[in-house]
């Protein structure tokens, strides 16, 4: 909210403020003061000048920073920050934050997702078990099943009080993932840790599945089975 007086109450001649604003639609609220002599039915006269925008700091999932305009961040794939890239320091977002980039591992590996480089949010597809479906920060893996049920598991090696993770299972059609298990809160030393059970699996068939963490205070880097 911003509230400027005229400069001159008595005439209500003039009056103006200037305000930094994030690229956007606004709506202008004007109203009279109500002080003593300034007409309330009088017909007043509004400009608004808008001022040419200053560059951002544009961050890429290699670390990478350029200056540039928001517009011109988001049309490149980057993410346009609130200072410039002097002020700043891009995280390196790993490949496999997206489904698109599902990292292959194989049945029987074990290996740590480092889920400080993944992206905040959760790809926009939540989770359906546990308690809330939000979660954060998810890395996305493939692997081609070697029987008809697999699972997925932080239950080995991880072991702090604070860790808590969820991991769901997909089927890809082609065109949608279909999900065929999710787990959250079945074992480790915190209570909180997964696993998660795909049974019906087809043999030879690629599979995916996320890792993620319950909320921004579980961002760990997770031993995984």
């Amino acid at each position: 909210c911003v509230i400027s007086d005229a400069t001159d109450r008595a005439s209500a001649e003039s009056g103006s403020f200037t305000v930094s604003l994030l690229p956007g639609s606004y709506i202008i609220f004007a109203s009279t003061s109500g002080f003593e002599g300034v007409p309330a039915n009088a017909p007043y006269t509004f400009s608004v000048t808008c001022a040419a925008p200053s560059p951002v700091a544009c961050c890429f999932a290699d670390g990478s920073c350029t200056d540039l305009l928001a517009s011109d961040c988001a049309t490149q794939g980057g993410s346009a920050q609130a200072d410039v890239c002097a002020n700043v320091t891009c995280p390196i977002i790993a490949a496999n934050d997206s489904f698109e980039g599902a990292l292959p591992v194989s049945c029987g590996d074990s290996f740590i997702a480092d889920l400080n480089e993944a992206s905040a949010g959760n790809d926009d597809l939540l989770f359906s078990c546990g308690i809330g479906t939000a979660h954060t920060n998810t890395l996305w893996y493939s692997f081609v099943a070697t029987g008809t049920t697999a699972t997925v598991a932080t239950c080995v090696g991880n072991d702090a009080t604070a860790q808590d993770t969820t991991i769901d299972i997909y089927a890809f059609d082609g065109s949608n993932l279909i999900e065929v298990g999710c787990g959250e809160d079945e074992c480790g030393g915190s209570g909180f840790l997964t696993e998660a059970v795909a049974p019906g699996l087809t043999v030879g068939e690629t599979y995916y599945f996320r890792v993620g963490a319950w909320s921004a205070a579980e961002i760990d880097a997770y031993n995984v089975t």
